[in-house]
């Protein structure tokens, strides 16, 4: 189940993450750049640009709300005006590496504490509702620049070409596969969750 497919290669080096969101489109992300991508031949399409972000993280939400996050910002693209606002802050955390939204509508995302980056990373939850996060636990692995949810499991992606379950009641990753391909990125189709 862990095998690769190439299907293109990217115009644009410098793509840091994909997301898909509930209609099957996918998109993808440079630190500054957000793009739709043909997911038949790799082509992108930009739609929307933040110059001097630094996007790590991108996901979509069970709503179909596009978010990227940099730092301790997550912000959401307008895919009709290509408009990047803020959306929420992550108080006491930052990215190190990615976000996923699950069907419970809560955003699951790697991070490690503000100002104290670490070769570990935490697993945090938060309710987009109520802004309320909730620390899991530490991933004992470093950073996942890509995480996907299918079939009612957590996979991190790193760029030692490791792909990861991660426990989502205690934060805890374990390597299930080694394809040996570096990842820079994931993304699982939300109409496959389960």
């Amino acid at each position: 189940p862990y095998t690769l497919t190439h299907v293109g290669t990217f115009s644009e080096e410098d793509i840091t993450d994909f997301a898909i969101n509930i209609d099957g489109r996918m998109y993808a992300t440079t630190f500054d750049i957000v793009y739709e991508v043909d997911p038949l031949t790799a082509q992108l399409t930009q739609i929307a640009e933040q110059p001097g972000a630094g996007f790590l993280a991108m996901t979509a939400l069970s709503d179909g709300t596009l978010l990227v996050g940099d730092d301790s910002e997550i912000f959401e693209v307008n895919l009709s005006t290509g408009v990047i606002q803020n959306w929420r802050t992550i108080p006491d955390w930052e990215f190190a590496g990615d976000m996923v939204g699950l069907p419970d509508g809560l955003l699951y995302c790697l991070v490690f504490p503000t100002d104290e980056w670490s070769d570990t990373t935490s697993l945090i939850v938060l309710d987009p509702a109520t802004g309320q996060v909730t620390h899991v636990g530490e991933t004992n692995a470093g950073s996942m620049f890509g995480v996907g949810f299918a079939e009612w499991t957590m996979y991190g992606f790193n760029t030692d070409g490791e792909i990861l379950d991660i426990d989502l009641g205690t934060g805890a990753a374990s390597v299930i596969s080694t394809p040996g391909h570096s990842f820079w990125g994931a993304a699982t189709n939300p109409l496959r969750w389960d």
